[in-house]
């Protein structure tokens, strides 16, 4: 009991004090993007939170981090019974890797369509891969965890059902 009540309130605070994540990924999603940026042009150059390239300045925003895409990972994680701590840090790692490589390519794409097309394109595509593709990566990226780690367990129905058999006194 003691350890679901752990989880469920270093959820709630993660949750709560989720700019963590900002604070984590956004140094490393810009670094890495900008040195992908400069393959597609080499004029590139990062200042601040803005690279400036010979016909674009791209204002990297917090949005761009997908800081909540890790953040329903790491509830995910949490959230889901069965799970050693050492397995749950392994689980993060490996998602978070999944997640930021995902985000380094969905950047990648968008300055390319941003180069080489219309700029209508670049906002349709972009509006597409943020509301709709991001969501739907996260969700396969928890069911490849689950399969790979071998978590048999269902986030929070899991718990429920302990806390019921735990009621009954089963």
């Amino acid at each position: 009991m003691i350890k679901l009540t752990t989880r469920y309130i270093l959820a709630i605070l993660i949750g709560i004090f989720y700019s963590i994540y900002y604070t984590i990924f956004k140094p490393i999603t810009l670094w890495i993007s900008f040195s992908l940026i400069k393959f597609l042009d080499s004029s590139a150059i990062l200042i601040n939170n803005q690279i400036y390239t010979t016909s674009h300045i791209l204002t990297f925003i917090d949005a761009c981090v997908a800081a909540t895409a890790y953040l329903l990972l790491t509830i995910l994680i949490l959230i889901t019974r069965g799970i050693s701590w050492k397995r749950r840090l392994y689980m993060f790692i490996f998602g978070s890797i999944l997640i930021l490589a995902f985000n380094l390519v969905r950047i990648e794409i968008l300055f390319y369509f941003l180069l080489n097309f219309k700029y209508n394109i670049f906002e349709d595509l972009h509006m597409i891969i943020w509301k709709f593709l991001s969501t739907i990566y996260v969700f396969f990226v928890w069911i490849y965890l689950t399969k790979y780690f071998r978590v048999r367990q269902i986030p929070i129905y899991s718990d429920y059902k302990y806390l019921i058999k735990r009621i009954k006194g089963d």
